[in-house]
């Protein structure tokens, strides 16, 4: 009976262990909208996610969109505050571009200090356009 015991007491603790997240820090995902207009004019339909995997001092955001404009551009930033009242610019996060079939994605490394009552957002166009990086056409909430 008593190896019963231990061979029982093994398998739960070979569970727990299967189960643990893993070292370094924890995991969330984020969904991100759409907002605003694209630079043609139409009415967004970006979305996606963003998955932070936090962690100190650093922590990676990753970013998934879909629904861009084929082979575009579009720089993106974390802010403070929220999608409805826009704040300053925390950090910038690397440029996203399109595929052919409109979906980007791009992990930025950022101090997880910015994190904080921040949210993600992406505009029309990226850095480098000659009309600058327009409106936000997506935009999710981290906290």
């Amino acid at each position: 009976m008593k190896q019963i015991g231990l061979l029982m007491l093994g398998i739960l603790a070979g569970l727990f262990m299967a189960c643990a997240p893993a070292a370094g820090g924890a995991s969330k995902t984020v969904a991100i909208s759409p907002i605003g207009s694209l630079s043609s004019g139409a009415t967004s339909q970006v979305a996606g996610t963003a998955t932070i995997s936090a962690d100190s001092p650093k922590s990676k955001v990753t970013v998934s969109l879909r629904g861009l404009e084929p082979n575009s551009k579009h720089a993106g930033h974390l802010h403070v505050g929220t999608c409805s009242a826009v704040g300053p610019v925390a950090v910038g996060l690397n440029v996203i571009t399109a595929d052919a079939n409109g979906n980007g994605s791009s992990t930025t490394e950022v101090d997880t200090a910015k994190l904080a009552g921040a949210y993600v957002a992406y505009h029309q166009r990226g850095p480098d356009d000659a009309n600058g990086i327009g409106s936000f056409i997506a935009c999710g909430e981290i906290n």
